[in-house]
This record gives C-alpha cells, structure tokens and sequence, in this order.
C-alpha cells in the first residue's frame, strides 16, 4: 500500500504502508494554468473551476473538491460535485481523492465531513474512483493504514471499496510508466 505525501518521510512501515510516495498538488486560479502543467501525474485542487478540471483529460485525481468558505444551500450542501461532474469523472477516468490532512487542519470540521459524506455517495453512484490517503505535509498529520481505513468506512466506503482504493493509484503509476507521451504507449510481449 502507498500513502500519498506532500514532503519527504521515512519509515512507511511504521504507519502500515510499503511506501510514501511524494507528489504536487496544483492549486489552479484559471483554467488555462491546466495546460502549463508538465507533471507525470496531474493532481488538482478542487476549486471554483471543477467543471473545467474535469473537463481536461490530462487531468489523473482531483482532490478535495468541496469549496474552502462557501455556504451550504437552503435545502443542500455546497459540496462542489453534482451527478453530471461525477459522471464526466466516470467518463474522463478522473480519481476524485479526499485529504485526511484538511479533514485535520479544518476549522469547521462537521461541516466539511457532511460536504465529504455527500461527495462519496454521489461518487459512488456514478462508480467514480475514490482515493482518501493523508497528503501529510508534515509528520503530525500521518496516519496508520488501519486508521485511514476506519475513516474511510465512517466516510461510507465499503472494504471492498476502499481495497480497490488502496491499489488505484499503484495502478495508475503503472499505467503511467508505460506512456511515452500522450497518444504513445510501451507495449510489452
């Protein structure tokens, strides 16, 4: 298992992961800063700009959609996902992913868990991949494999769903190894 980190860790196994693996977050403020992105795996912040996010191809995870200050609606949460964003996800093959760590660092947490609990069952009904890892920043904010696991439960994941979870991103860095460039694959005998 691989738990997704902003800096650099040591000792996964203590935490119950094989490894941290460190990446870069993309806080976007147009949607044209989509395209000055060169990384390998493309993980973007959620933002005012989800539709067009979701919209671009190159685009692998976006985490934590559900907007920072925004207040909730007379009859609903402003969750920052609706069924035809989670749909184009389906279609785009884009992770939606959820950060323990701003679960942790948040000010009103019960309202950003209820914003969480909403985004994963309209995720699931549109069978969208979901990731939730810690994105640590620093070592306070690691958590155990089996404290994540927990959480993703009270969170309305399945077992299953969150085994399937835990091996989605080790499957996208393969398939990610194996492209040249867009369009341009290594295929193997």
């Amino acid at each position: 298992m691989i738990d997704l980190v902003l800096n650099n860790f040591k000792n996964p196994e203590k935490y119950g992961f094989s490894s941290f693996y460190r990446i870069n977050v993309h806080n976007i403020k147009s949607p044209k800063d989509l395209l000055k992105i060169k990384d390998k795996i493309i993980i973007v912040k959620g933002s005012e700009f989800n539709y067009e996010v979701l919209s671009n191809s190159s685009v692998d995870i976006l985490l934590d959609p559900e907007p920072e200050e925004a207040r909730d609606f007379l009859h609903h949460r402003n969750s920052g996902l609706n069924k035809p964003l989670t749909d184009l996800a389906y279609k785009k093959n884009i992770i939606i992913a959820f950060s323990i760590s701003r679960i942790l660092n948040s000010k009103n947490q019960a309202e950003l868990l209820g914003r969480i609990k909403q985004n994963i069952q309209i995720c699931k009904k549109s069978r969208v991949p979901i990731l939730i890892s810690s994105f640590a920043s620093n070592e306070y904010e690691l958590r155990h494999y089996n404290d994540i696991k927990t959480f993703a439960l009270f969170l309305g994941l399945s077992t299953q769903d969150f085994k399937l979870s835990s091996e989605l991103f080790e499957k996208l860095l393969k398939d990610k190894e194996e492209v040249i460039t867009p369009g341009l694959r290594i295929l193997k005998k």
